[in-house]
């Protein structure tokens, strides 16, 4: 039987225990607001709770950051918590008759770190799924994609067109961030990648081309989107600038816009 536990305390790279750990708080914590970004030297780490295949995510997880208890994530949402680069100990515990804390050793560097938590036997699991450098790009796009999840109506079927740029990878790398952190909000659904890119072959453009709102908004009742999102970026010198414009499919209103320089 002492076995059997010992086991359930070893998870590969994990560290992983049964002791009582850090002091749980009894109330619960408020969500990082969305206008809060990481500063110089600062990074963010983005904790999803999930269920998995076979396991129901229930109650909330606590965050814990170098002993200090930093965000309480319910299930099927996801906390932001931004810490000063350097070495740090992430640690996940669920309250309860349990308390199994695991954790995971991290070396910051201006990063974004995406992590999951969910269930798995009697115990948690945690992994480390997504890595973006805060700086240039990445930066601009991660900032854009927390304003749309703030101002585009829930449940709507969203549709991420095209980004302007004389650089396809950049195009790419834009639309694959935004249609991430849109989906992982939990709030949206995404037009099939297939079935967006079967419109694109019909209409012949690109990812990286221009599209006029009306064009976006065709391309969007073709694909069977509500809301369809366009962007470009722009540089002055050694200035960038990236712009998202978000349009509703019905009646080519603009919904939002947002900007961001890098």
């Amino acid at each position: 039987m002492k076995k059997s536990a010992l086991l359930l305390c070893i998870a590969g790279s994990l560290i992983v225990s049964c002791a009582s750990g850090p002091q749980d708080q009894k109330k619960t914590m408020s969500s990082l607001s969305a206008n809060v970004t990481p500063g110089p030297n600062q990074s963010e780490i983005l904790v999803q709770f999930s269920s998995s295949l076979f396991y129901t995510a229930e109650g909330h997880v606590n965050v814990f950051v170098d002993g200090e208890m930093m965000a309480q994530v319910s299930a099927d949402t996801s906390e932001r918590i931004i810490v000063n680069n350097g070495h740090h100990v992430i640690l996940v515990r669920q309250p309860g008759k349990r308390k199994i804390n695991i954790s995971k050793k991290v070396d910051l560097k201006s990063q974004r770190l995406v992590f999951k938590v969910r269930p798995v036997f009697f115990t948690l699991g945690l992994k480390k799924e997504r890595e973006i450098a805060l700086a240039g790009i990445g930066s601009a796009t991660v900032t854009i994609g927390e304003k749309l999840i703030e101002k585009l109506p829930q449940d709507a079927s969203i549709a991420v067109i095209s980004i302007s740029t004389s650089k396809e990878e950049d195009a790419k790398f834009v639309i694959s961030e935004l249609e991430h952190a849109l989906v992982n909000s939990n709030k949206y659904k995404i037009v099939d990648r297939n079935r967006l890119d079967a419109v694109r072959r019909e209409q012949r453009f690109q990812l990286s081309g221009d599209v006029s709102d009306e064009s976006a908004v065709s391309i969007g009742q073709m694909s069977g989107a509500t809301i369809v999102i366009t962007g470009a970026i722009a540089s002055v010198d050694s200035s960038k600038t990236l712009s998202i414009k978000a349009l509703d499919v019905k009646t080519g209103e603009i919904i939002t816009m947002e900007r961001e320089h890098y």
